[in-house]
């Protein structure tokens, strides 16, 4: 009763702003509303392993602008339920009703055309197929500003974490608190031009000696703890290219950089690139893309070597297709079986290489749309590596996805999506099981 109490008050006092505030005009936006059944074969590529088949999950988000003026607005984005299925502990009443999914001020400096957006916000680096780097919500500064008509800067800093934990030091023989954050500095530099845009940009982070955090930066084979304060260091280039329009030409290239974590260990240093060509017609637009992540080589796993695959801050989602990637309508958990396929990654560079062909904005009926995609992966990591789990040149994926919405009314949307992924892993692949998973989405979301 108390948190129905809770939730009461907090809708009240958003609700009664407009009333109360004389200053500020408090406007409503990107609602989002979802109900929908997933059904899921052998996620975890397993038919003998059991587990939920089908769910039913809910979502609802809301986002609150309280408008001063047009140089200044607080923004306030609710989530409720939190999207977890039917029949949990999260429903109405649970511990997590409802929960502040981004907070931020946005203001223009006077007297120039920086705007800054400070507070909890969603960050996402420039990308094409999905950041392999970051792209999340994080406590932030933003700071953005024309320098003039084709070129502009953006700078950032975001912590990550915080977890203020008392960790006993050896060297100074007492516990500390300090060097326990995880702090991201982040530069971008967009260049628009007639017929072409380029967005290079830079990224540090530091992950400090006493965060807690394993596995931060490097792969998942050696990396044990910290011992000391671990340097991430990341550069890329985003482009689009759409001067021979409707021919429109994205790519994409990133290097990342990891130091030592801990004697003992190993840093990591690798690169991805992308490539994507779309052709925009009258009822459909095909696509043909291309991903490419370094993998280890034959002696990268070794303790004395660096690792070869990009390093990951654990925030970057792919997002290219609806069922092994982030790219999906329907969510939940337990819901990229693609992750388990892949050596149980969930985001970042995994070495691997993808073909694939998507066809976009199907439309042969009013109000009908429908998306197709057809991909096919393979590890890039050595063959002598797959008995360490890594998905390696002798292990291969096929992906297809077959996704439908219906505009029921101008806000309201009817979805079916449809997957099938098809792994096929070799022999001696720590003895993975490689069973075909299939899933079935279907439900309505409401936008507005």
């Amino acid at each position: 009763m108390k948190r129905l109490v809770t939730l009461a008050i907090m809708v009240a006092f958003l609700l009664g702003t407009v009333g109360m505030v004389k200053a500020a005009q408090l406007t409503i936006s990107g609602g989002d509303f979802r109900v929908h059944g997933n059904f899921v074969t052998n996620p975890n590529f397993e038919s003998d392993f059991k587990e939920d088949t089908f769910n039913l999950y809910q979502r609802f988000r809301t986002t609150f602008n309280f408008v001063a003026n047009e140089n200044l607005r607080a923004v306030v984005q609710l989530q409720f339920n939190m999207g977890e299925r039917w029949g949990t502990d999260y429903q109405l009443g649970g511990d997590q009703d409802v929960r502040f999914r981004q907070s931020y001020l946005q203001f223009m400096v006077p007297n120039t055309n920086a705007q800054v957006r400070a507070g909890w916000q969603w960050w996402a680096l420039p990308n094409t197929l999905g950041s392999h780097i970051f792209d999340a919500r994080a406590p932030a500064v933003i700071v953005s500003s024309p320098i003039n008509d084709m070129i502009g800067v953006t700078l950032g800093f975001a912590r990550t974490s915080d977890i203020a934990t008392r960790v006993f030091d050896n060297r100074r023989g007492d516990f500390t608190k300090t060097r326990d954050e995880v702090d991201h500095y982040v530069a971008i530099v967009p260049i628009t031009m007639d017929g072409f845009n380029i967005n290079p940009f830079v990224h540090y982070a530091r992950v400090g000696k006493y965060t807690g955090l394993t596995n931060v930066a490097l792969d998942n084979i050696t990396s044990t703890g910290n011992e000391k304060d671990v340097d991430i260091f990341f550069f890329g280039i985003n482009a689009t290219m759409d001067m021979f329009d409707p021919i429109v030409v994205h790519a994409d290239f990133n290097y990342g950089e990891a130091s030592k974590p801990a004697s003992g260990t190993k840093g990591a240093s690798g690169w991805i690139a992308d490539l994507a060509v779309e052709y925009k017609m009258d009822m459909f637009t095909p696509m043909v893309f291309a991903l490419y992540e370094t993998g280890e080589s034959r002696t990268s796993v070794d303790i004395d070597r660096k690792g070869k695959v990009m390093p990951s801050l654990g925030a970057g989602d792919l997002n290219f297709t609806s069922f092994s990637t982030g790219g999906a309508q329907f969510g939940g958990t337990a819901w990229y079986a693609g992750n388990r396929a892949f050596a149980g990654y969930a985001t970042g560079a995994i070495g691997r290489m993808a073909l694939g062909l998507k066809v976009k904005d199907i439309s042969f009926m009013d109000k009908l749309s429908h998306q197709f995609l057809v991909a096919y992966y393979q590890g890039t990591n050595h063959k002598d590596h797959r008995d360490i789990g890594l998905f390696t040149t002798k292990d291969s994926a096929w992906e297809l996805n077959f996704d439908t919405s219906y505009q029921v009314y101008e806000n309201l949307a009817a979805i079916l999506e449809l997957g099938y992924i098809g792994l096929n892993l070799s022999e001696d692949n720590v003895d993975r099981s490689d069973d075909d998973s299939f899933k079935a989405a279907l439900g309505v979301r409401y936008r507005f």
